[in-house]
């Protein structure tokens, strides 16, 4: 049985609220029909999952914890040709953030894309961090210093050593945060600067999309937007600098098209009928030229250790 009152991932608190419920066969059906990937064994027991936030800071997460993903569910997911993109929103303004010579820690660094461009334009002096075994071979195998150590045992070897201390789309995989923020923050100088690069948890895909599958255990253990980022420092010795949400992408905007449709149709059988109507590529045509406007799927985020 679960326990009643688990305690807040970020701060140790038990002041959190259930907020929903997701049903386990729904997730796993949907990992085997739209990734060929069998998640069966982290739900075993467990006819539902919960969903809570800390009321301290806006941060929702899922429970109970274990149910983490494993390094070979990154694995599989590694033979999709889109899940470790050589660019990606985040690391082009995180870089303006970094000087040259810095010494740079990436944290959940993959094959060691941003930290080759890194090395490359600023001359950065880069480790990188990562579990998955096949990518930090593939990055060594570049001539990149990459290591399969957690950051909690890496902030023990090299206590306040790093300019920067970065990590991109790895924040919502982790259920221990408060251990993880807190290595990071240890890694550090005084000074120094902490970058998240995590998905936006306040725009269409997941205000409506409820069971969107890469958004839910056994591959995302939270959920992060702008409110739960920015009272990080109230939490930590940090100091929010810079937030900046990625605007809607080209490339979204048919998806995010079809979840509005969706959801207003639930809502309203007319507003439904209209936007599936031939008025739809009009309406689609008038996004487009508004994208920017939109709340897209990242946020970037810079603070400064005190």
């Amino acid at each position: 049985m679960q326990n009643s009152s688990p305690l807040s991932p970020v701060t140790g608190s038990s002041n959190v609220s259930l907020k929903d419920q997701f049903r386990s066969r729904s997730i796993i059906n949907q990992y085997r029909c739209e990734y060929e990937i069998d998640v069966q064994s982290y739900f075993d027991g467990l006819d539902q999952i919960d969903l809570y936030e800390c009321l301290d800071t806006g941060y929702r997460f899922f429970y109970p914890p274990n149910l983490c993903g494993k390094s070979e569910l990154y694995e599989q997911l590694q033979r999709q040709s889109w899940y470790y993109l050589p660019w990606k929103w985040e690391y082009g303004i995180a870089s303006e953030w970094i000087a040259p010579k810095d010494l740079v820690l990436e944290v959940g660094c993959g094959k060691g894309e941003f930290l080759k461009g890194l090395t490359a334009e600023r001359q950065a002096i880069c480790t990188g961090l990562e579990l998955n075994e096949e990518a930090v071979r593939q990055g060594s195998k570049a001539g990149l210093k990459i290591l399969n150590q957690e950051v909690q045992a890496h902030a023990q070897d090299a206590p306040t050593s790093y300019d920067v201390v970065c990590s991109f789309q790895v924040l919502e995989h982790i259920s221990l945060v408060k251990d993880f923020i807190s290595a990071c923050c240890d890694a550090l100088k005084p000074g120094g600067k902490l970058i998240f690069g995590v998905p936006n948890n306040n725009p269409f895909l997941f205000k409506y999309d409820k069971y969107h599958t890469l958004n839910l255990p056994p591959h995302h253990m939270g959920l992060w937007n702008q409110e739960s980022l920015t009272n990080l420092q109230n939490i930590f010795h940090l100091k929010l600098q810079y937030l900046k949400i990625e605007p809607l992408q080209k490339g979204d905007i048919d998806h995010y098209y079809y979840i509005q449709a969706q959801h207003w149709g639930k809502r309203n059988a007319f507003y439904g009928k209209v936007l599936s109507s031939a008025l739809a590529p009009s309406a689609r045509k008038l996004l487009r030229s508004m994208s920017h406007f939109v709340q897209g799927r990242n946020i970037l985020v810079v603070y400064e250790k005190l």
